[in-house]
């Protein structure tokens, strides 16, 4: 009996109580958050999970936004996330920049900015490109 409690014990060590600390759970929980927004089209575009940094209950991942329409425009946001229960929540988020395609960095910020009223202060969306 001592031997299974041990175990036990151990597979929570291992993985974790509440939230996952992996990329597939930060990417959820921007997802949901993303899914929220009515003014995003999340059809209009991909987005990878480049790089998260755990911090106990915060994370900080960088997440690349990519037109479908067209692959080369894209743009970077940093979300800041916390835990709550068992998953995590979108505390913040800020542009990390755009990349790609003919136009300078100036213009694919300004195309990648939520329109006036669209975002809460604090927190830019990508835009969906139509």
């Amino acid at each position: 009996m001592k031997r299974a409690g041990f175990c036990i014990a151990g597979l929570m060590v291992v993985f974790g109580c509440g939230a996952s600390q992996s990329k597939s759970a930060v990417r959820a929980a921007i997802e949901a958050y993303l899914r929220q927004r009515p003014n995003l089209v999340l059809s209009n575009m991909t987005f990878d999970v480049q790089e998260v940094k755990f911090h106990g209950d915060t994370a900080e991942a960088e997440i690349k936004f990519e037109s479908k329409e067209s692959p080369d425009l894209a743009v970077k946001v940093h979300y800041v996330l916390q835990k709550s229960g068992d998953h995590w929540v979108v505390r913040s988020s800020s542009p990390a920049g755009g990349m790609g395609g003919p136009h300078s960095s100036t213009a694919r910020e300004s195309q990648t900015r939520p329109q006036e009223g669209g975002s809460t202060a604090g927190e830019p969306e990508p835009q969906s490109c139509h």
